[in-house]
Order: C-alpha cells, then structure tokens, then sequence
C-alpha cells in the first residue's frame, strides 16, 4: 500500500515551504478534507517527498538552518514581550472608585448583583449566595476598579498569563486596603 502524507504534513514535519512544494507538481492523491466539507486535501508519496529532499539536500539543510535561526529570533522577541508585560503588570496604576461607606450597602450590592447573573445568565436557580471575603473582593474588583480596562490592554499579547496573575493580585491587594481603611480589621466578617 502507497503510504501518502498531508500537504500540511510536508510544511510542517518536513518544513518544506511552498515553493518546494511546488516543485513536486500535481498531489498524487486528493480526497475529501476531514476538517472541512469545503475544502479538498491533497496528499503526496512521502518516497516523492524524500526523493525531492534527498536531491536537494544542502539546500535543504540551509533552509533548516535559517528556519532555526528564525524561529530562535521570533522566540527572544516573544520572551521580551512577555518581559515587558509582566514588567508593566507590575507598575501599572490600579484604581479604586470611592466605595461605599457603610460595608452592607456594599454587600447589598454585591447581593443584587449575584441575582442578576443567577436569573439572568443562568436561567435556574442556584443556591442562595454565600458572602464571603472573596465574593466581596470580587464584586468591588469588577465594578469599582480599573480592572477591565486593563484586561483589555493586556489581550492578545505574550505573556498574558503571569501578567494576568498579577494586576489581578494587585487589585485584590489595593481593594483589601481600601476595605481595612474604610470598614476596619473586621471588614471580612460577615452575618
């Protein structure tokens, strides 16, 4: 039996580009794409593919070469990116609105809020909520700070994760501060 492979296989198992491609001609098979009904996905002999590779193979190695060299360039740049938004995570300015200043209007609040997202967003009913240290932390962090705002800068770039990790840390941190100077040590405790 003819063993075939994936155009998709070439490029990225072989790392042959396009224009290598090309240079075997017409695919010796084309069946239906398992992936998309639309589309057709062309497969070659893999002795063509070796055969191709073989005649050119100092070329070939060149191309591994600078793919290496690319690869290693497009990786540090990454990595520098990723620095540089961990590095902002932790510099950027968190903001707090002025809360509340009694503490149960803010759980009432926080209450109403969990309603809302328990009939809305839900469409059943879950238990009723707890409050809690966290709950609290959370609500203020999402309606009272800049958190959102900062989500939105941080999207789509490397290193979101770690950078994630700490402005949530730090609004979590600065809203804590916030509840002891307004409500006082006890401002975790609830009825």
């Amino acid at each position: 039996m003819a063993d075939y492979i994936y155009k998709t296989t070439i490029k990225e198992t072989y790392g042959l580009p396009e224009s290598w491609i090309a240079l075997l001609g017409e695919p010796d098979k084309v069946v239906p794409n398992p992936h998309r009904r639309s589309q057709k996905s062309k497969l070659y002999l893999r002795a063509r593919v070796e055969a191709l590779i073989e005649s050119r193979r100092a070329e070939y190695e060149k191309l591994l070469e600078r793919r290496a060299a690319r690869s290693q360039i497009a990786q540090r740049v990454m990595a520098e990116r990723s620095q540089a938004l961990v590095a902002w995570a932790e510099t950027v300015e968190i903001r707090v609105a002025p809360l509340p200043e009694k503490k149960q209007t803010l759980e009432a609040a926080a209450r109403i809020e969990f309603e809302n997202f328990r009939i809305n967003e839900r469409g059943d009913f879950w238990a009723e909520l707890i409050m809690s240290r966290n709950a609290l932390i959370a609500h203020v962090r999402h309606n009272y700070t800049n958190y959102h705002r900062l989500l939105s800068q941080m999207e789509g770039k490397p290193g979101i994760g770690m950078a994630y990790q700490i402005v949530r840390e730090r609004i979590n941190t600065a809203v804590e501060q916030r509840f002891r100077a307004l409500y006082g040590e006890g401002w975790d405790q609830f009825e």
